[in-house]
């Protein structure tokens, strides 16, 4: 960010992209290409030098610091260098002077060039990207309409312009073109939005971690929980979704709906049909390991859970666990069965007096393991306009199992890149396997 003037255009999109969801890999075909989930970067075997060498000594650097944890403008320098202006100039393949839209060949492919980057997308997800920048073009022809506006020439400028590459009216634009211009700002280093309702931006827009706490995105979490197999959720995946999942939200749009609900329309119902299902049938609805002991009871539970959370309250907070105790004392806890009849009654998690959901990391994803009611209740309501919410915080089981969050996956990661072809591009693992074979 910066310190912004206006804000032309912004909208609220799901954080993970659905091409290259998780990848990140390093090619050296006619150039490098360093992929970073659905972004990649081309490089000159100059540039990839440059830029490893940066990787190396910053990593370094910041071990050497404890690796510290800085908040906003809390800024520590653990790399500096430059690179020639023109892009890859050792390398003629490289396309950095070209600004250019793709349709694939491929399904539902859209690719987008911007000098050496590349962003790959679905066609909603261009749709999204591209109408948001339509959105701003008309303040952005009217700045640049304007004949005394203050442009930079050259290259070389930095946030702050290089004052000896301005043309343009500097003295009466309402835009900064000198640093002591900042002094009015409790710390110019922040992340600002100038204007009556500016502030500057101090602390994070979500948890990350203290006390096992993490902010989700809600149509992430409720997509990759709906989508992706585990061995977590398979008693209760078939036609490549999590059916206990998409039923509790099909049950709470349909009841957010109608406003009310009579037994005979409760039995109809495919999330009823699921949780009265027995061990032997799949796909089912339960746990792994457990099937629901009162169907009836347990979907009027659910519908006390919507009412509570349809007035506002709910989302994990205090009032939400008082509500909650009141449907608990009429219907119940969430009674279950164990394969060997045994009976088990189940409430959640209690953090610090709250309600809370719990999500775990599976591979590369994080997946709701207790709370899928309420995750189906707060995704009806966003979708049906009832609720505006765009994060939900979670108890992460597992924290210390986020991809490349640990010591022992990293080694994980490395050994994975030994395998033949892969070390350093040599495959030295299958050759030294040649080499034993022949002894």
């Amino acid at each position: 960010m910066g310190i912004i003037n206006k804000i032309y255009s912004k909208k609220n999109i799901i954080p993970s992209s659905k091409i290259y969801s998780d990848h990140l890999t390093i090619e050296r075909t006619e150039n490098f290409h360093i992929h970073i989930r659905n972004l990649r970067i081309e490089l000159d075997r100059n540039e990839y030098k440059s830029l490893s060498l940066a990787f190396i000594f910053a990593y370094i650097k910041w071990m050497l610091f404890g690796f510290k944890k800085n908040k906003p403008a809390d800024n520590d320098i653990l790399f500096k260098s430059k690179l020639p202006k023109s892009p890859s100039i050792l390398n003629g393949f490289t396309t950095s002077d070209e600004l250019r839209v793709e349709l694939q060949q491929w399904a539902d492919y859209v690719q987008i060039h911007y000098k050496n980057l590349r962003l790959d997308f679905t066609v909603d997800e261009a749709h999204e990207f591209i109408s948001s920048v339509s959105d701003s073009l008309d303040e952005i022809e009217k700045n640049k309409s304007q004949t005394d506006r203050v442009r930079r020439v050259g290259f070389s400028h930095k946030s702050v312009p290089n004052l000896s590459l301005l043309e343009g009216d500097e003295k009466n634009s309402e835009f900064w073109t000198k640093w002591e211009e900042t002094k009015n700002l409790k710390n110019p280093f922040l992340s600002s939005i100038l204007g009556k309702d500016g502030h500057s931006i101090e602390e994070p827009y979500r948890k990350d971690g203290t006390q096992n706490i993490f902010s989700f995105h809600l149509d992430e979490l409720y997509f990759t929980s709906l989508y992706e197999k585990t061995f977590h959720n398979e008693f209760g995946y078939a036609d490549n979704k999590f059916l206990p999942l998409l039923f509790r939200k099909e049950f709470a749009t349909l009841y957010l709906k109608k406003g009310h609900m009579s037994e005979e329309e409760i039995i109809e119902t495919n999330y009823f049909k699921l949780i009265s299902k027995n061990f032997s049938e799949k796909p089912r609805d339960g746990s792994k390991n457990t099937i629901y002991a009162n169907p009836m009871n347990q979907a009027k539970r659910f519908i006390s859970l919507i009412n509570s959370m349809k007035t506002g309250i709910g989302r994990n907070t205090k009032e939400f666990d008082e509500k909650f105790g009141e449907a608990i004392h009429e219907f119940g806890a969430s009674a279950y069965n164990y394969k060997s009849g045994e009976k088990f009654s189940h409430i959640g998690k209690i953090s610090d007096g709250e309600k809370m959901i719990t999500c775990m990391v599976f591979g590369t994803s994080i997946h709701v393991k207790d709370g899928l009611h309420r995750i189906a209740i707060l995704k009806s309501l966003k979708d049906l306009d009832l609720l505006n919410i765009t994060h939900i915080n979670c108890y992460l089981i597992n924290p210390r199992d986020i991809y490349g969050n640990s010591f022992k996956q990293n080694i994980f990661i490395v050994f994975k890149n030994m395998m033949p072809r892969k070390v350093f591009g040599l495959g030295l693992i299958s050759k030294f396997k040649k080499l034993f074979r022949k002894f």
